[in-house]
């Protein structure tokens, strides 16, 4: 992630520029917006708030861990053991999170599409 500066005054960033799919065939470069940029660094801050060692390889999306009242047997769900999102609980966690804001309501009556995508 590398901040995009204003040519005109540094300390404004403007934009960020990602990598998609590092080292991959696939590789391309994305930009995010300045909201985007503070959103991602605040995240992967609290990350590292509650011990995972986050590095420019580290992925953005990744399982959620238990912060409180961990047993011996569930260290494997430590923020210092990070489990990468697939597409499906990437896909999952947005389903979620659309029905508890309202945006997308549940399906009824054997209906199997959405208003929209």
């Amino acid at each position: 992630m590398i901040p995009i500066t204003d040519e005109d005054d540094n300390s404004k960033i403007v934009a960020a520029k990602l990598i998609v799919y590092p080292g991959e065939p696939e590789q391309y470069y994305t930009y995010i917006t300045p909201e985007a940029y503070s959103s991602l660094l605040n995240w992967m801050n609290f990350r590292e708030s509650h011990g995972e060692i986050v590095t420019g390889e580290s992925w953005v999306f990744r399982n959620i861990w238990e912060t409180r009242n961990i047993r011996f047997s569930e260290l494997n769900k430590l923020a210092s053991n990070p489990i990468k999102f697939g597409s499906t609980g990437v896909k999952t966690l947005l389903s979620r999170a659309w029905h508890i804001q309202g945006v997308r309501s549940e399906l009824k009556d054997g209906k199997k599409r959405h208003d929209f995508i």
